[in-house]
Formats: C-alpha cells, sequence, structure tokens
C-alpha cells in the first residue's frame, strides 16, 4: 500500500504525524510547566502563611491569659460571662491557626503536635480557674493565673516551629 501512494502523499502524512506527536508533546511540556509553577508558587507563599499563623497562636495565647486575669477580676455574672467569650474565642482561633499550620507546615510534625498537646492540657486549667471563679474562691484561681508558667511553657515551644519557617 505505502509502494503504491505517491512521494507528496507519504510526506504529507508523515509531515501530519509529526504535527500531532509535536501538538502532544507541547500540551504535555505546558501542563508539567504549569503544574511546576504552581507547586513552586505554594512552596514559596509556606513559610509566609506559616508564621503567620505561628505568630497568631502565640498572640491569641497571650490575649487568653490576659482575658483570664479579666475572669479573676470579674465583679459580677456579666463581666464573668464575656471575658469567658472572649477565652473561647481567642481559643478557636488558636485552632484555627493550627489547622493551617498542620496543613501547610513543611518540618518535623512532632514539634506541632507537641504544641497542640500542651495547649489542649491548658484547657483543664483554664476551665479550672473559670470554675473557682464560679464558686467565689477567687485567690485560688488568682493563684493558678499569677503563676502563668503554662504560658511561658507553650511560648518557648511555639520558637520551634517558627524555627522551620
Amino acid at each position: 500500500m505505502l509502494q503504491n501512494m505517491k512521494i507528496r502523499t507519504k510526506l504529507f502524512i508523515s509531515f501530519g504525524i509529526l504535527i500531532i506527536f509535536l501538538v502532544f508533546v507541547g500540551l504535555f511540556a505546558v501542563l508539567q510547566m504549569s503544574t511546576l509553577s504552581n507547586l513552586t508558587t505554594k512552596l514559596y507563599n509556606h513559610p509566609l502563611t506559616v508564621s503567620n499563623a505561628v505568630r497568631d497562636v502565640n498572640i491569641n495565647i497571650v490575649k487568653m491569659h490576659r482575658s483570664m486575669k479579666d475572669i479573676t477580676l470579674a465583679m459580677n455574672t456579666d463581666d464573668l460571662d464575656s471575658a469567658v467569650t472572649a477565652v473561647n474565642n481567642y481559643e478557636q482561633n488558636v485552632y484555627t491557626n493550627f489547622n493551617i499550620i498542620t496543613e501547610r507546615f513543611l518540618g518535623d510534625m512532632k514539634d506541632v503536635n507537641t504544641l497542640k498537646t500542651m495547649f489542649t492540657d491548658w484547657k483543664s486549667i483554664r476551665d479550672e480557674v473559670i470554675s473557682l471563679v464560679r464558686n467565689n474562691k477567687k485567690e485560688q484561681a488568682i493563684i493558678i493565673t499569677k503563676g502563668a508558667k503554662h504560658v511561658a511553657n507553650f511560648r518557648k515551644s511555639n520558637g520551634k516551629i517558627n524555627g522551620f519557617c
């Protein structure tokens, strides 16, 4: 069959196959370059988002501790309820930032998990302080809140994650 074709037909078929092959190779190359570009963009954006999330965790922890002091100084139930609401809002912000860190962190996840565990363990201290204030045992609540070793430990551990960014 190929022997009976004219040379011009054979050349058109050969060039047609070559053009189709080049189009497929070109499309594949463009898709790969697009994927590489997206991954590079994500990689360069990653450290900033993680650093910002770690910074926000740190800030919210300090704000939570200040609100805990407001809880111990609450004179009535309205003050106490507004301070507890503030603590809960800051806590929710911390968990949101932990989700960002977990999703985008490139370092050792052991440090992130340690930090999450420390924060979760701190929840019992917060609940105890709130319970003591509600039961009119402010002196004990003040002693716990004034110690604040848990905040210092948390902020110290927080620096390990920032060092990986």
